[in-house]
């Protein structure tokens, strides 16, 4: 062969490699980050994630609707919530079953730094096993409710997800735009 035909057959090897490559590397649109920086100003009832990019992991069986309730906060939060597993440089939600008794149907345990309001990188939301056979109403708005404080939101709102009680049937199973405002309003 000669040298022309090498660098011509190399040059086409290359390129099949490394577009195979960046195919391979090629994350889907829905994962990509909304912002690349975070200004965040936190507030009394809105703690901030240190950056915008936020995984859900879930650790729960079936019965629990997570993944349907992080598309929807997705839709309306500047936080880019996603659904799978944590990444480095990443927030990160756990969700997680425990069986806790008769202590209510979920609960979300958020650690951040005393007076700036900054969230750690993970958050862990509990649903209670014991109540896994609740109805499928209870359990969207619990998960709906607990991802809201996820997101940061501490106060809770009445006739929304963000209702203190879950089991109140004039509760909305999803996000509300009200609270999304709540939680957006502390980004820049």
């Amino acid at each position: 062969m000669s040298r022309r035909g090498a660098s011509v057959t190399l040059l086409v090897a290359l390129t099949v490699l490394f577009t195979s490559a960046a195919k391979g590397c090629e994350k889907p649109r829905d994962t990509q980050p909304k912002k690349s920086s975070v200004v965040c100003h936190s507030t009394s009832s809105v703690k901030c994630w240190p950056t915008l990019t936020v995984y859900v992991d879930d650790r729960t069986g079936d019965a629990w609707p997570v993944r349907e309730q992080v598309q929807k906060w997705d839709r309306l939060l500047k936080l880019h919530f996603l659904y799978g597993p944590c990444h480095r440089g990443a927030g990160c939600v756990k969700v997680v079953e425990r069986k806790m008794g008769d202590t209510g149907v979920g609960a979300t345990t958020t650690y951040a730094c005393g007076s700036c309001g900054i969230i750690d990188d993970t958050v862990v939301v509990a649903v209670n096993t014991t109540y896994g056979d609740s109805p499928a109403e209870v359990r969207k708005r619990t998960i709906c409710h607990e991802l809201g404080h996820a997101a940061g939101k501490t106060a809770h709102n009445a006739a929304t997800c963000m209702e203190p009680d879950v089991s109140i049937p004039n509760g909305s199973p999803n996000p509300s735009s009200k609270d999304a405002a709540v939680i957006n309003a502390v980004y820049a």
